[in-house]
């Protein structure tokens, strides 16, 4: 036995199918829109840098959030500085996105130039807040971080 579909219920039918559509689309988009990338090349090739956060490491060296400008944008990244201090070999240095952005330090990489410790950068989005935090090696526990909002 075959059934007919009225129009009515072949409209409310694609009207379903449209609705599911858009979701799955909107939630695309949104992950998309939330996913960071992440520059190595930006910390040794950028222009005008500045620190914009910094706080004193207890035995020497400080931890600083960076800006600078690159191919015509402004970028973020952590650093260690203070090529003396301990906090370049037995510590790790990670570079945190959160506020209204989405929470990653996934893709910051680590990387010593002249032996200071410098993560990837992220281009800037007012929405974010930034965090470069130290984290001793062997306790995995935090010494300080740095936040700009």
């Amino acid at each position: 036995m075959v059934m007919k579909m009225s129009n009515a219920s072949r409209r409310s039918a694609r009207l379903g199918l449209m609705a599911v559509v858009m979701v799955a689309v909107s939630l695309l988009t949104a992950t998309a829109a939330h996913a960071l990338t992440w520059y190595d090349s930006v910390p040794v090739n950028a222009s005008n840098v500045t620190t914009i956060a910094d706080d004193a490491l207890p035995d020497g060296g400080v931890v600083q959030i960076r800006r600078g400008t690159y191919d015509g944008n402004t970028y973020y990244w952590g650093r260690v500085s203070s090529p003396g201090s301990t906090y370049n070999s037995g510590h790790d240095l990670k570079f945190s996105v959160g506020g209204n952005c989405v929470n990653n330090s996934a893709g910051s990489k680590i990387k010593d130039i002249n032996r200071t410790t410098y993560t990837s950068a992220v281009r800037r989005n007012n929405s974010c807040s930034y965090g470069a935090h130290v984290i001793n090696r062997s306790t995995g526990k935090s010494v300080k971080v740095a936040v700009y909002y």
